[in-house]
C-alpha cells in the first residue's frame, strides 16, 4: 500500500481532514509508547500553551520532544513558520532537551527537504539531535509495533458520494468547527458565551436574550421573534456587543447539542470578513453567483484553504443546497455583514466589490427552499443588504435581566437600586458585553480586598 494512500485510509477511519488531524497527535503518542516501552510517554495538553509539546518522552538524563503536525499537502510559508514557532516555544520553555522531532503524515520533496536541513544548519548550536519523522517512517514504525491495520486499513469502499453521505459530512464538519471555535482563542471562547457572558447560560433554565423588534414593531425576546419568523431569512442587526454572534452561537449549541442524532436543520456558521478580494474570480455563471460561502463550508470539512478548490470540487455542496425541500435542512449563519470589504473584487468582472458579489451571493442562496439564512450586521442602511430578508433589530437587554446578572455579581441591593435609579447607566447595560465589563469590574474590586 502506498505511503498517500496509507494516509487517505487515515482520514476515512477518522471522518475527513479535521478529525484526521485531530487523531494524528493520539496516533503518534501510541506509536512512541510502544517503541519506549520503559520510558514515560505523554501527550502534552494545551493550559493555556503547550510548551511546544505535542508528546513528551522523558528519560533520566532529559527529554525527548515530538511536534506532530498533520499537513498533507506541500508546505507553505505558513506551515513552515508554525513549525519554526513551535521549534523556538519547545527550545525557551524546556531544558534539558535531547532531541526534537517533527512527525508528518507525507514525504518532503527535493525542495523541502533542502530547506528542512538548512533549518538544522541554523540550529546546530543548540546541541540536541534535531530529525523529520516523515509520513513513510511513521506507516513502517506502525506495521513493525503491529498497529497499521488499526490505523491504516482500508476500510471504506471508494462508491460516489451520495446525498445522505454529504449532508453527514457537513453535520460532523459543522460540530468540529463549533468546538473549535468555542477552544481558548477561537471566536466564541474569547467570549465566553455560557461560563462568563451568561453566567446561567444555556445548560441551565435561564438564558438572558437581547430584547428585538420587527418591522411590525413586535417587541419581544430575540429567540421568540425568531420562532415566530418560521423559515423567513432574517437579518439581525445591533451595536457591537449586544448580542449577534453570541445568539448564532446559541442557535449552534441547541442544534448540535446531540453528537449522535443529525438534527432536521444543520447550522452552519461562516465569517463573512474573512471573505478575500478574488471572489471577484470565483464567479460560476451555472449558478450565477460567486461561492465564498460553499468554500467555507468546504474548507471545514478539508481543513484546506479557500482557493485551493475547483468548481468541480464544489457541486456536491451546491447541489445539495439547491434540493427542493417542504422545509429548509440548513441553517446558515452569516456573521458580520458589515465587516465584509468594500473595496473592488480581484477578477470581478464589472467592477463590483466584495460587499456586492458576496450579497448577491447570499440572495442566490436564499431563493432555495433548502436554506434558511440568519444574518447578523451592525447597523446600517438597508440598500446595502441583501434583498428578500426581514430585518430584526436587537434592543439588549431587560431589566429584570439586568439585576440578576448584577446580584450573580456580588452587587449590594443598595448598589442594584442606584444603578436602576439612573437610566443613562441602566440603558448602557443593556449591552451584555458592557454588563459583563461592569460584573468583573466589581468581582476584580471585591477578590481585591
Amino acid at each position: 500500500m502506498s505511503t498517500v494512500e496509507s494516509w487517505t485510509n487515515f482520514e476515512r477511519h477518522n471522518g475527513g481532514v479535521a478529525g484526521a488531524r485531530e487523531r494524528f497527535e493520539v496516533f503518534c503518542a501510541e506509536l512512541l509508547d510502544l517503541e519506549n516501552p520503559r520510558l514515560e510517554v505523554h501527550q502534552v495538553a494545551a493550559n493555556p500553551g503547550d510548551d511546544g509539546i505535542d508528546v513528551l518522552v522523558t528519560h533520566p538524563d532529559g527529554i525527548d520532544i515530538y511536534q506532530c503536525k498533520y499537513f498533507r499537502d506541500i508546505l507553505k510559508d505558513t506551515q513552515w513558520k508554525q513549525i519554526r514557532d513551535s521549534f523556538n516555544t519547545a527550545i525557551h520553555k524546556n531544558t534539558n532537551i535531547l532531541s526534537w522531532y517533527l512527525c508528518l503524515p507525507r514525504q518532503l520533496t527535493k525542495p523541502e527537504i533542502e530547506r528542512w536541513n538548512a533549518f538544522k544548519s541554523e540550529h546546530t548550536e543548540c546541541g540536541f539531535t534535531i530529525e523529520i519523522i516523515d509520513g513513510n517512517q511513521l506507516i513502517s514504525l506502525a506495521e513493525n509495533l503491529g498497529i497499521s491495520e488499526k490505523w491504516f486499513s482500508p476500510s471504506h469502499s471508494s462508491s460516489p458520494v451520495s446525498a445522505e453521505d454529504i449532508r453527514v459530512q457537513i453535520w460532523r464538519a459543522s460540530q468540529q468547527y463549533y468546538e473549535l471555535l468555542c477552544s481558548r482563542n477561537n471566536k466564541f471562547g474569547g467570549l465566553k458565551i455560557f461560563e462568563t457572558l451568561f453566567p446561567n447560560g444555556v445548560y441551565k433554565d435561564v438564558y438572558y436574550e437581547p430584547l428585538a423588534v420587527n418591522r411590525e414593531g413586535r417587541v419581544a425576546p430575540v429567540q421568540e421573534i425568531f420562532r415566530e419568523h418560521g423559515q423567513e431569512h432574517l437579518v439581525l442587526m445591533g451595536e457591537g456587543g449586544i448580542g449577534k454572534t453570541t445568539f448564532l452561537a446559541h442557535q449552534l449549541s441547541v442544534l448540535l447539542k446531540d453528537n449522535e442524532q443529525m438534527p432536521d436543520t444543520i447550522p452552519i456558521y461562516v465569517e463573512l470578513n474573512r471573505c478575500p478580494s478574488i471572489i471577484g474570480r470565483w464567479y460560476s455563471s451555472r449558478y450565477g453567483k460567486t461561492n465564498y460561502i460553499t468554500r467555507y463550508i468546504r474548507s471545514i470539512m478539508d481543513d484546506k484553504e479557500f482557493e485551493s478548490y475547483s468548481n468541480e470540487q464544489l457541486r456536491d455542496i451546491e447541489n445539495e443546497f439547491l434540493k427542493k425541500t417542504e422545509s429548509p435542512q440548513y441553517l446558515l449563519l452569516l456573521d458580520g455583514f458589515n465587516e465584509i470589504n468594500t473595496m473592488q473584487a480581484d477578477g470581478a468582472a464589472s467592477g463590483q466589490s466584495v460587499r456586492e458579489l458576496l450579497r448577491n451571493e447570499i440572495e442566490q442562496l436564499a431563493r432555495s427552499t433548502n436554506v434558511r439564512i440568519i444574518l447578523t450586521t451592525r447597523r446600517m442602511s438597508e440598500n446595502y443588504l441583501p434583498d428578500g430578508f426581514n430585518y430584526i433589530a436587537l434592543q439588549g437587554l431587560e431589566t429584570k435581566n439586568i439585576r440578576d446578572y448584577i446580584a450573580y455579581a456580588d452587587y449590594s441591593d443598595t448598589d442594584i437600586a442606584w444603578i436602576e435609579a439612573h437610566a443613562e447607566l441602566l440603558d448602557c447595560l443593556r449591552i451584555p458585553l458592557f454588563l459583563c465589563m461592569f460584573a468583573c469590574r466589581n468581582k476584580a474590586e471585591k477578590s481585591s480586598l
